[in-house]
Parts: structure tokens; C-alpha cells; sequence
């Protein structure tokens, strides 16, 4: 690219656009002045492209920025150097054809950018700024971006060569001319004039370039394997499909179709052969039917038996995200009642002192477990300790520091949910008696240090308590004082998923405000709002809060694979992975089925993706406020308008907007302005929302968090 810039652009003055055509249109200014060997156009397209480079590594991530920071220095330091060389005046007459120049020079830019992008890379520079544009603002199109940012170059391009030819002296021969040698001519009319003279002849040139350039690159990215796919509509299929299969060896879809005129059921017949063999296509089917009904359409690639195989060149997608990816496609419900599940973890303390009680020892929690285990069908034990039980939609299990989580689900009826919470309410507070401890449903501990609270007998946890030290100054406490409430909710595709996604995401702030519920931290009063949220912002930035630009189900993985697993699963035994990503712990290795499962849950973003949603805003509450948190869940991710209605309301909003949101709720409460209306009033139309799907009953549940909005209250104010 840089070579083609050089050794056809330059010697013509034709800008190839983007960030470095306007370097180049900067170094024409001052190409012959003092500042020129300093600042030539290679280190001009680097100054300009460290803003970039900055945002797009806390938008794009690191793959992305990376791969695109080599290019954007590879292509400025070759500029730069072929510059220093003179190779634009050396290779000047390599053609004096500019017709020529643009097209040798366009197919160079256009090779070397298809191949960038196919690695997954840019050179920075415009196409950065677009696709940074874009994801900012979806409704502006890349290509939009990218030719207003081009067109705006070439215009410079134009207005500069103008400016250059009106200011440079013209030789005006005099009547001894062409024996004239001026400026040693005293002949009176002998001079060197300057006037306007109009030079959009780069300009025009520059145009072509850039359109060429963009249709190699095209075709270097997509490659040459292009196709067209027929659809036939005729009276006898069978007979069709056979006659193809016959004489060109080629596979036929039948896809169920109806004619709307006709109201009658037809076969529609998909067929997709290479574009040499179109004619032949069309031939066979017209001599098969003569009346047959056939459309085409252009195919920009095609893969598989009979057609290319991808080779590692063409896939830039590596195999390891493949696992993590198809686990999310799994938890696609098609044709299926969404479900919700639910979480809630309980602090067990002595009912006097409010201490916590110790997993370890007599009437611990481990003792607590063994009371109950005759109750049910599974005991899961890690290192002799017997930490978790199961049965049928019930698993009751312990969190780092002996926290009860009781995992519920999944079912549609609510009255389901709550039943089964009773059941194991009742079961688990006869045995709770006899040691005389009771269940705490908070935010954070009611009185114990987290420094106090020793971790359960799980290497896992370990491994965490070491990690979190290195990247935070939170984890401590999150991992010992917190408790939460989490509320798991299906999708039906991956639009539904990423819809779902983003409005989970902006109603974070306001779930967490409504929720809040830390009525002590480290064993005093707490006066801080929304104190769990500020605890999980001092853990790990890189697996915590709001992952930005979630579009796919690709795009989670990515994330996945860029953030450190901590640890992986190798047997029955745990490998420490330090602070390494999860791309560069496999780099040699395969990511099986396990581990895909596992690195899933060692993030723990608000909205949290596995083989289903899961919301993790609330803090553990009272299970009154449970079910009603639950129906407010319910009624706003399992109704399509109230989805629409809200996505719509929240269209422009980024994540800039959710953190001004969690600080204006953090200093101003109900009486915060949230995404340019009052908290309380959108509170309101959250719960009018909600209400629409539910029946009667379940709008009942909504009462308790509606009270609390109605009486500018939090759970911590109850």
C-alpha cells in the first residue's frame, strides 16, 4: 500500500484518500520547508491516528486495536521511509500515463487493504474513524462514514492542487522567445505572471482511485469464489431436481412456498452453481419446462461440499470461540415458552450476635447440609466437604465465604417459584433452630469483616482471592460481604438475545437503585447509596460492570476469549492461568466443552450471557421483594411491546449515558434525572409496562418495589 502511494500517487499528485491522503495533502504544503524532514506524511498518519487507536482499544477491544495498531504502523514507517528514499521522484517516469498511475496504484491499496482486513486488522486512519462512528451511531453506515470522510479529502485534494497552480509563477516568452532567458531578458514584456487557474484534475483521478481500490479490496476479501443461487418455481419439482441432479451434479433445496393470486401450496426450488455454469443451468431448466419461473441472485461467496473450503487465510475467526458460541446457540428457545430462574443468596448468622456462621466446626454451615441431605437426590462435595445439594428445580449451594445461594427454576407461573422457595424455607429453618442461627437477606453482611469471614474449602476460590488482589481493591469484600439476587430469562434468537442485552444493560442503574438493600458495611451503618455496585466497580474492570458493543453472539465470545479465565479445568484438577487471556492461554490448545462452560461463569458483568440471560443487578432482599422483582423481570424481557417501546425510548443512548445514569442515582436518588426524564417517572412507566403481560396476580407481586418508588424509598430506607 504504502509502495502504490509512493510510486504512482505521489508523482501525480493524486491523494488516495482517508487519513493518508490528508497527510499527503499536508506534506505538498510544506514539502520545502524546514519542518518537512521532521514531520513527513508517515509520522503525520501515526499523530493522527493515536486518538483513534486510544478509543478503539475501550470500544473495540484489544484483538481489534492491536491488529489494527500493526497496520496503522506498518503502512506510515514503509511511507515514511520510501519517502526518504525519493522512490516518488526516482520511479517518476515509471509512467507518465496518470490514467495509468491510478489504476497500478489502486490495485496495490486495494490488495494490501483486502488482505488487512481479511487478518481482522485496518491501517487505522478512516476506516478506524468509520467503524468507530458507526458503533457509536448504528443509524450512520459505515460506508456512509467512510465516503463522507474520503469525499471530504478529495475536496481538500481539489481545493489544494488549485491554490498550488494559481500561486505558481507562469513564464510569459517575450518576442525573443524561445531565445529568451528570462530573468536575464531586458525586454519589457518578458515575465512571470501567477493566475487562477482551476486544478481538479487529481482531484477527479483520485476518485477513480479510491473506487478501484475498493473494488480489489472486495475481491481480495471475498474472494473469487462467487456464485449465483436460482430459485425455480415449476410444475413438477421432482422431475426438475432430478434433470439437474443428472446432468450437472449439482444439490436442489425444496423449499414450501404459496401463491398469493392462486392460494395454492407450491415447491420452490433453491439451486446454487458457480457462475460458469449459469448458462448451463438455465438451459436444463427450460428444456426440462419450458414455462418454468427462474430468478437469480449474485452470491458473494460460497463454502462447502462442492464449492471452496475455507482455508486459515479466509477464517479469521479463531476455532476456541467456536464452543463458546455454539453453547449460546443452544440456548436459543424456538418455538418455546420463555422461562425464568432465579438466585438468592442468604447469610447465615447466629441469631443473637448477627456474627456469621463458620462453614467449618459443630453447627457450622457444612452441619447445616448434612441435617438436610437426606431431603435430597444429589450431594455434590469438593475435598471431603459436602458443599451443595439437588433436587429436581432445586439446587441449594454456598458462595465463597458460606453464603446460601438457593437456585430456583425454571418456570413461566411465578406461584411456582414461590412454592418451591417455601418448601425449602420450611425444611431449612427447623434445622436452622436447632443451632440457633437464622437466614439474613441483604446486600452485604449485617455485622462480620469480610478480613473475619474465612473462605470455603475450594481451590477455585483461592485462586480468585489471590487474582483479585492484583487488578482491584475490592475484591475482599465482594467476595466475602456481598449477596444478591439473580434472575435468569430466555431468548428466542440472537436479535432477541442482543435486544434483550442492551436493555438489560441500560436498566442496570435503575434495578440496582430500586434494589439497593447494604443496610451495614463492615459491621457499621452504612450510609453509602448503592454500595454493591461500588464494590464491584473496585474488583475487575476487564469482567465487571457493562461490556460495551454486544451485537452478536460472536461478539460475547470475543470478550470471553480477551479477558483472563483465572484458572482452567484440566481433570480433576484446576490450572492456575495467572492474568493471561483466555486467547493467549490456548494459543496451542483447544477449548473443550467444560472449560467453554466454565470461563462463562468467571465474568460477572450485570448482564451476564451462558445458554440463558442472566440479570445480576439486585441485591439479596426479602422474598416478598424476590417476587416482586421477579414480576417486574417477567413483564418487561417476555413482552415484545414493551421491548420495542423502550428500546425505541432508549435508541440513542451509549455507555456513557448508563455511568452518568448510576451516578445521578447514587447522588440524587428518585429525584435523578435518568436518561432525560425523572427517575420516578421512569419508574413508572417501567412498571405500567411490565403490568400489561402479567395476570392479575402477578400485578399484585409488582405492589412491594411500587410502594418503595411511590414513597421515594430504597430497601435500605425499610
Amino acid at each position: 500500500m504504502a509502495f502504490g502511494a509512493v510510486a504512482f500517487f505521489m508523482p501525480h499528485d493524486i491523494v488516495p484518500g482517508g487519513f493518508s491522503g490528508f497527510a499527503l495533502i499536508l506534506f505538498r504544503l510544506y514539502e520545502n520547508t524546514p519542518v518537512a524532514p521532521w514531520f513527513g506524511p508517515g509520522i503525520v498518519i501515526i499523530i493522527l491516528n493515536i486518538p483513534l487507536h486510544i478509543v478503539s482499544w475501550k470500544i473495540r477491544g484489544r484483538t481489534f486495536s492491536i491488529l489494527s495498531l500493526i497496520g496503522t504502523l506498518s503502512f506510515s514507517l514503509f511511507l515514511e521511509l520510501f519517502i526518504r528514499l525519493n522512490l516518488n521522484y526516482h520511479l517518476e517516469n515509471l509512467t507518465q500515463n496518470p490514467i495509468l498511475a491510478v489504476f497500478y496504484g489502486a490495485i496495490i491499496a486495494g490488495v494490501g487493504f483486502g488482505i488487512l482486513i481479511r487478518r481482522g486488522g485496518s491501517t487505522g486512519g478512516s476506516d478506524m474513524l468509520s467503524s468507530l462512528l458507526n458503533s457509536k451511531n448504528p443509524k450512520l453506515s459505515f460506508g456512509t462514514i467512510l465516503f463522507i470522510i474520503d469525499g471530504f479529502v478529495v475536496v481538500l485534494s481539489g481545493v489544494v492542487s488549485t491554490v498550488i497552480a494559481s500561486t505558481t509563477p507562469i513564464h510569459i516568452p517575450c518576442d525573443y522567445y524561445p531565445y529568451c532567458y528570462y530573468p536575464y531578458c531586458y525586454y519589457p514584456y518578458c515575465h512571470y505572471v501567477t493566475r487562477f487557474t482551476l486544478a481538479l484534475e487529481p482531484a477527479l483521478l483520485a476518485v477513480l482511485g479510491i473506487f478501484l481500490a475498493s473494488v480489489v479490496a472486495d475481491y481480495v476479501i471475498v474472494g473469487k469464489n462467487r456464485a449465483m443461487s436460482f430459485f425455480i418455481v415449476c410444475k413438477d419439482p421432482k422431475t426438475m431436481a432430478k434433470a439437474i441432479y443428472a446432468r450437472m451434479d449439482r444439490g436442489i433445496t425444496s423449499l414450501k412456498a404459496k401463491g398469493m393470486y392462486s392460494d395454492t401450496e407450491r415447491e420452490v426450488l433453491l439451486c446454487v452453481v458457480k457462475r460458469r455454469e449459469a448458462i448451463k443451468l438455465k438451459r436444463i431448466v427450460f428444456e426440462t419446462e419450458e414455462g418454468a419461473f427462474v430468478f437469480s441472485h449474485n452470491i458473494g461467496e460460497v463454502f462447502g461440499e462442492g464449492f471452496m473450503v475455507p482455508d486459515k487465510g479466509r477464517v479469521t475467526v479463531d476455532k476456541n470461540l467456536t464452543p463458546l458460541v455454539n453453547i449460546f446457540g443452544d440456548g436459543i428457545k424456538i418455538g418455546k415458552k420463555g422461562l425464568l430462574g432465579v438466585e438468592i443468596e442468604h447469610f447465615v448468622v447466629d441469631k443473637k450476635t448477627n456474627k456469621t456462621a463458620s462453614y467449618f466446626g459443630d453447627g457450622g454451615i457444612e452441619d447445616i447440609l448434612k441435617e438436610l441431605a437426606p431431603l435430597y437426590s444429589e450431594k455434590i462435595y469438593s475435598q471431603n466437604h459436602l458443599i451443595a445439594l439437588k433436587r429436581n428445580n432445586l439446587l441449594v449451594s454456598l458462595e465463597p465465604a458460606g453464603q446460601l445461594e438457593v437456585s430456583i427454576g425454571e418456570f413461566w407461573e411465578l406461584n411456582k417459584i414461590a412454592d418451591i422457595y417455601n418448601e425449602f424455607l420450611a425444611e431449612l429453618q427447623l434445622v436452622l433452630d436447632s443451632f440457633n442461627l437464622k437466614l439474613v437477606t441483604e446486600g452485604y453482611h449485617p455485622l462480620s469483616k469480610a478480613s473475619d469471614m474465612r473462605l470455603l474449602p475450594k481451590e477455585r476460590y483461592r485462586l480468585m482471592d489471590e487474582y483479585f488482589k492484583t487488578v482491584g481493591d475490592k475484591g475482599l469484600y465482594m467476595m466475602r460481604g456481598t449477596g444478591a439476587t439473580h434472575v435468569a430469562i430466555d431468548y428466542f434468537s440472537e436479535n432477541d438475545f442482543v435486544k434483550k442485552f442492551r436493555l438489560a444493560n441500560i436498566l442496570s442503574p435503575l434495578l440496582i437503585h430500586l434494589t439497593d438493600n447494604c443496610k451495614s458495611f463492615e459491621g457499621k451503618s452504612n450510609k453509602t447509596k448503592m454500595l454493591r455496585h461500588k464494590i464491584w466497580s473496585g474488583v475487575d474492570k476487564a469482567r465487571c460492570g457493562i461490556i460495551p458493543n454486544i451485537y452478536s453472539f460472536l461478539d460475547y465470545a470475543k470478550y470471553i476469549y480477551d479477558t483472563p479465565p483465572i484458572f482452567l479445568l484440566d481433570g480433576e484438577y484446576i490450572k492456575d492461568t495467572g492474568n493471561a487471556p483466555l486467547s493467549k492461554v490456548l494459543a496451542h490448545d483447544t477449548l473443550s466443552h467444560a472449560n467453554a462452560e466454565h470461563v462463562l461463569s468467571m465474568v460477572f458483568p450485570y448482564v451476564r450471557l451462558k445458554h440463558f440471560l442472566e440479570i445480576r443487578t439486585a441485591d439479596s432482599m426479602p422474598f416478598n421483594y424476590v417476587m416482586s422483582y421477579l414480576a417486574l423481570i417477567k413483564g418487561l424481557f417476555y413482552s415484545d411491546k414493551a421491548i420495542g417501546s423502550l428500546l425505541k425510548y432508549f435508541e440513542e443512548i451509549d455507555d456513557a449515558d448508563i455511568t452518568q445514569a448510576f451516578d445521578a442515582l447514587v447522588k440524587n436518588g428518585y429525584r435523578a434525572t435518568v436518561y432525560k426524564m425523572n427517575a420516578s417517572d421512569l419508574y413508572d412507566k417501567l412498571f405500567a409496562l411490565a403490568g400489561e403481560l402479567l395476570n392479575e396476580e402477578e400485578k399484585d407481586l409488582l405492589a412491594p418495589l411500587r410502594k418503595l418508588v411511590e414513597n421515594k424509598k430504597v430497601l435500605t430506607g425499610v
